[in-house]
């Protein structure tokens, strides 16, 4: 079996692989547990679903919740009557360490996603993203961590532009078909390099 060197420490993202020379070790998902919810298509629905999980327990997340996410998805139709919206916007909140969710509360409710925004300055191996692109959701993200390794669309690799990230929703919203493909698509690389049984996991943790 191919097992990675013994080193005090490994890079998470190929980011870091190729800056640092450290041995390649990301992080993976259980797609047993996140996986698309049955008979049912993301983006099936007249309004697109978008998911965001974190925690707004600091200053910094509060802000950044406020000023990106919340005018991203007002730009991109979430405003006035319901009935008319074209963004649904449901995120999972966490406000500190007892409101955690379990690994299949998080997944029954990526289930019902569309789209998962990823809006970090920074990440290692984002399992947050990995679980929402296990699930079929498309990921919105800036580039940070794993998800230029992930997003198989330069579109949707964003900045921290509510416009930017605006404009990336609404072309899911218009076209469903793209979203569709993207979904099936992101959650068989997830499915190939991520997953906790596939083979590549099996030659690295061996």
């Amino acid at each position: 079996k191919e097992l990675l060197p013994k080193v005090p420490y490994h890079a998470t993202n190929l980011y870091l692989h190729k800056l640092t020379g450290a041995p390649y070790l990301a992080s993976g998902v259980d797609t047993n547990i996140f996986q698309p919810a049955t008979g049912r298509k993301k983006g099936e629905d007249r309004r697109l679903v978008v998911g965001w999980t974190g925690s707004l327990q600091y200053n910094a997340a509060v802000k950044l919740f406020l000023d990106r996410l919340v005018p991203a998805v007002r730009l991109a139709g979430a405003d006035g009557w319901l009935s008319k919206a074209k963004i649904c916007f449901r995120p999972l909140v966490v406000w500190d360490c007892k409101d955690a969710r379990s690994p299949v509360e998080v997944a029954e409710y990526l289930k019902d996603i569309d789209v998962y925004l990823c809006t970090s300055a920074s990440e290692g191996c984002s399992l947050s993203v990995l679980e929402a692109a296990a699930t079929g959701c498309v990921v919105v993200s800036t580039t940070c961590g794993n998800a230029p390794e992930l997003v198989q669309d330069e579109r949707f690799l964003t900045d921290w532009s509510p416009k930017r990230i605006a404009d990336a929703l609404t072309l899911l919203y218009e076209d469903r078909a793209l979203l569709q493909a993207l979904s099936e698509k992101t959650r068989q690389i997830v499915s190939e390099r991520w997953a906790w049984n596939a083979d590549i996991k099996a030659r690295s943790w061996a």
